[in-house]
């Protein structure tokens, strides 16, 4: 029987509570790559929001901009932090009004063809956080 690779685990995972009225909010993560070969996020989705999208927030230029990421590799032994001011999860057209202390249900998509859940509580961001 063949040696099956060390499972992708995700970790710290949050999402940013939203304003009233809001349409988009973000959610991050850590994503551990404990194989020696990189892995690729593929896709994210959750029943609780209509749309989910990779982003990566960077400034250029002088000028902040945000840009939707196809995918994103983790290197074989690394690790990925979607985190405020760098990647992270575009999350659009909610459901239902989420507050701090509700819970989100993540499905993450990887290239070798796993699935990960996570669960992800809503908190409020913090003075100074982006």
């Amino acid at each position: 029987m063949p040696f099956a690779a060390p499972a992708v685990e995700v970790t710290d995972a949050w999402v940013a509570e939203m304003p009233p009225g809001a349409g988009v909010t973000a959610g991050y993560l850590v994503i551990h790559n404990p194989s020696r070969q990189a892995v690729t996020l593929l896709a994210v989705s959750t029943p609780q929001f209509h749309d989910v999208q990779l982003h990566l927030s960077e400034v250029r230029d002088g000028t902040a901009m945000m840009r939707v990421q196809a995918s994103i590799e983790i290197p074989g032994g690394g690790s990925l932090h979607l985190a405020p001011g760098g990647y992270h999860l575009m999350m659009s057209d909610p459901r239902s009004p989420l507050r701090s202390g509700d819970t989100v249900s993540l499905r993450l998509e990887f290239s070798d063809g796993s699935v990960v859940s996570a669960e992800a509580p809503v908190k409020r961001l913090s003075a100074g956080a982006r």
